[in-house]
């Protein structure tokens, strides 16, 4: 395999699309593929430096009109004669596209991992530019590509979907032990997501627990927020405010093993964000049979089979989502049903191993 692929993203800091991107790179190193990893600039944190297995090239960007730094970043792709570049984020996806006006034959590719109504002015007038020096651009869920299309509807030819995937962590029979072994005794609520803003909700999940501890107290329910930010003293006082100070575990950030021992021994999952492109997060909760709650946001309603593997429900709606909670947290027998179609759902159609070749075909490394 002497195909040479360039990633290039913003940085190493600690985010979703970082972890999903660093993975795809190993996994390509892994099968033998020539891999370079760039990042536009250095900011010396080690977040995923330790997880990545190839050492990565710092082009030292001082931001994206640093012309120096276009042409050191196009002068590397032709001399090591790169056949495709694949980038993630904003920045680094406007950075790929530039590199390219200066060498036509690299093949490049771009990742679109959040909604469009993310993105400021300036970035969206640089996309309907610079998408004509693209080959491909990856959506990551059917919202993120309608979201591209309402302002570049000329590129619509270059738009690809491409859903994130995670591997089984057992076999059925795994599974099957796993809900067995389950402690009926409290129902453990799990929410991963940072707490830097309120875009993924844990303020509404405390307050959800705290009616639910008023109307339901025959209920021994537990909400564990995993993850940290500048909101959690926020979060805490809340959660104190509500007399469920003692039911509401705040974990902070968390290792890959950790992780998955909460959603081995979760009940129930919730992704409550007002902005997603495609959460890991529910696939990787999913994955571990776990029923999921979910706002209708980016790739979810593709994931879930509403009232089949899990649940759908508009941000913002706690009466829905209060109900869903006490239903479930009732019915060990229908918590069980809904997590084994979710597992069969990542089995089917979000493996990562099948994502992985598909990707393969995506950036032409076959």
């Amino acid at each position: 395999m002497n195909k040479k692929i360039l990633f290039l993203i913003n940085n190493l800091n600690l985010g979703g699309a970082e972890n999903v991107f660093v993975e795809q790179a190993n996994y390509l190193f892994d099968q033998g593929y020539q891999v370079y990893f760039g990042v536009l600039s250095d900011t010396n944190k080690a977040d995923f430096k330790n997880k990545l297995k190839i050492k990565p090239i710092n082009f030292a960007f001082d931001g994206i009109l640093d012309l120096l730094a276009y042409r050191r970043l196009a002068k590397f792709i032709k001399g090591q004669k790169i056949n495709c570049v694949y980038s993630t984020l904003d920045n680094a996806n406007v950075a790929a596209r530039v590199a390219n006006i200066f060498n036509h034959q690299t093949y490049v590719v771009i990742r679109e991992s959040g909604m469009a109504d993310r993105k400021s002015g300036k970035i969206k007038i640089l996309d309907k530019f610079l998408n004509n020096f693209v080959d491909k651009i990856i959506a990551v869920s059917s919202e993120v590509k309608d979201s591209l299309l309402a302002y570049q509807a000329k590129h619509a030819n270059k738009i690809e979907v491409f859903t994130n995937g995670v591997e089984l962590p057992f076999t059925e029979e795994g599974l099957e032990e796993v809900l067995s072994a389950k402690d009926d005794s409290s129902i453990n609520i799990l929410c991963v997501g940072s707490m830097k803003d309120d875009n993924k909700g844990q303020a509404g999940l405390i307050r959800t627990v705290g009616s639910i501890r008023q109307t339901n107290p025959e209920l021994n329910i537990k909400l564990i927020l995993v993850s940290d930010g500048k909101l959690r003293p926020e979060l805490e006082t809340l959660a104190e405010n509500h007399a469920i100070a003692g039911r509401v575990l705040f974990t902070g950030y968390l290792d890959k093993d950790k992780i998955n021992n909460w959603y081995k021994s979760a009940d129930i999952y919730i992704l409550n964000s007002r902005n997603e492109g495609c959460p890991n997060v529910v696939l990787e909760a999913m994955s571990y049979g776990l029923p999921v709650i979910a706002t209708k946001v980016g790739g979810t309603r593709e994931m879930i089979a509403d009232g089949v593997s899990g649940f759908l429900l508009k941000r913002g709606d706690y009466s829905k989502m209060k109900e869903l909670i006490v239903a479930l947290a009732k019915d060990r027998n229908r918590r069980f049903e809904l997590g084994r179609e979710a597992y069969h759902k990542i089995e089917r159609e979000f493996l990562w191993s099948d994502k992985m070749q598909e990707l393969i075909v995506i950036l032409r490394l076959n």
